[in-house]
């Protein structure tokens, strides 16, 4: 039993009998560990990460893939309210109505769509990047000087004072790998080129009806993909193959999505259930029931021991992946779930809908800690940046990518910024009046999926549609 520090009778049995129990002093330093906020990181703004182990048992990432991510944390740049992150926006040209879903690599070196002809493609970036030498992130020479220095911990000019030689060397040695590439026109070409040039494609036939979603895996060894066919199936990225196709579900498959250390994956479908599959395994292993209506969209929890499900029957659970029970139901969305994506301590989910709005909820309590609404159609995609996560980007209909501050901060300044003004029951209606940190509008194109990096520059891609001009003339 513990002492009493309150001075009070009654306490938990293990003091000695005929003793008072003492009245401890308080410690300095325990005001200081008290003083953590719900962020996960303490009054000094340093963010520790919660780290709860699986209870399901989950392969771990093999020495590269280790390595990879080790080095994005490394150089991973910290955004927040204060610092927004770096916007790159992929565009599909000539596939409006075509495209059905997309994604990137966590390294943003591939670029997957799934499309309505039932065929998977996949992009190479680093493919299309001149030169002899390709690296995922430094792509010219300016980006690899800075790369160095920055090991080195030096500054550029210190760097190129020490390196001059060396530096010499290697730009000839990227003169003479840019040399060999050239355009249409004899033009020579090189990373900061202009000049539009084909990027490489890879095509996975095997569906028999159009593909409506696609995930990588950690490492990007694997892929998948869903189809209005009714099944699954799993690509090998490094050999360009089909591995296997899992069928179970009786109705379309509208999304998949990885585990956060691969092998299990969770697919969500029309026919009002999500399953979790094995990739060793033809059947699924769970078969979550209880939604009303298509089950539109899944995502993992960073634990791996729960997924979420978002549903046209407007409501959001979370699911025990051990068990297969319910154990967290959300509602509060005016229209259908479109998109989920999970904070990256686990402590709370957003959620967008059908009507535009954006809600976050913490997943201890099941409710509502931020609602958002600025959008003005269907929310595609959600994700949360990396690190202490109090970026929120979402893309949608409207045409729009839009910035949201999720922190803890934002929510007391929202609901506790005025003393007695807001009551604990209005805390959501009092966040939803918080207007975005930023909106970036795209030329008529709706953004089908925003993602971040694991150095967390953030990728958008979508479909340009045509523009009203064009529509009115045809």
């Amino acid at each position: 039993g513990k002492e009493g520090g309150d001075g009070k009778e009654g306490g938990d049995g293990g003091d000695k009998p005929g003793r008072s129990p003492a009245k401890k002093k308080k410690d300095p330093k325990e005001d200081k560990k008290e003083d953590k906020n719900e962020d996960g990181g303490d009054a000094s703004g340093k963010y520790e990460p919660t780290i709860v182990p699986s209870v399901i048992p989950v392969p771990e990432l093999d020495y590269h893939h280790t390595r990879a991510a080790i080095e994005d944390i490394r150089y991973r740049v910290d955004v927040g309210p204060g610092a927004l992150p770096s916007v790159a926006f992929y565009t599909f040209t000539h596939a409006h109505k075509f495209l059905h879903c997309c994604v990137t690599a966590s390294d943003a070196s591939l670029v997957v769509g799934g499309f309505a002809d039932s065929v998977v493609r996949v992009w190479d970036i680093n493919k299309s990047t001149p030169g002899a030498n390709r690296d995922v992130y430094c792509t010219d020479s300016d980006s690899k000087r800075r790369k160095a220095a920055r090991e080195e911990g030096m500054t550029l000019a210190e760097w190129e004072e020490a390196n001059k030689d060396k530096m010499d060397d290697a730009e000839m040695e990227d003169a003479d790998g840019a040399a060999t590439n050239v355009g249409e026109n004899g033009e020579k070409l090189d990373a900061n080129s202009r000049i539009a040039r084909p990027v490489p494609c890879v095509e996975y036939v095997g569906h028999s009806a159009a593909v409506h979603g696609v995930d990588l895996s950690p490492g990007h060894d694997f892929l998948l993909s869903c189809s209005r066919d009714q099944t699954i199936r799993v690509w090998s990225t490094q050999l360009e193959i089909p591995l296997a196709a899992y069928k179970s579900h009786r109705f379309p498959v509208w999304d998949v999505k990885w585990c956060g250390t691969g092998h299990y994956f969770a697919s969500a479908s029309n026919d009002c259930t999500a399953r979790v599959w094995a990739m060793d395994e033809s059947q699924p292993r769970r078969v979550m029931v209880g939604h009303l209506a298509d089950v539109d969209c899944v995502a993992w929890h960073p634990n791996t021991n729960y997924i979420a499900t978002g549903s046209t029957d407007r409501t959001v659970r979370l699911w025990d992946v051990q068990t297969g029970d319910c154990v967290r139901i959300f509602t509060g969305h005016r229209g259908g779930v479109r998109s989920l994506a999970m904070s990256p301590d686990g402590k709370s989910m957003a959620s967008g809908s059908d009507d535009g709005g954006v809600l976050v909820w913490d997943l201890a309590t099941a409710k509502c800690s931020h609602a958002f609404e600025g959008h003005r159609g269907a929310v595609y995609s959600l994700d949360y940046s990396h690190g202490a996560g109090t970026v929120l980007a979402s893309g949608g209909a409207d045409e729009t990518v839009k910035l949201w501050d999720v922190s803890q901060s934002a929510l007391n300044a929202a609901n506790g910024g005025e003393v007695g003004a807001v009551k604990a029951e209005n805390k959501a209606s009092a966040a939803a009046r918080k207007p975005p940190m930023t909106s970036l509008r795209t030329k008529s194109t709706p953004v089908f999926n925003v993602q971040f990096t694991g150095r967390n520059l953030l990728m958008a891609m979508g479909a340009r549609a045509p523009s009203v001009r064009y529509q009115a003339a045809a």
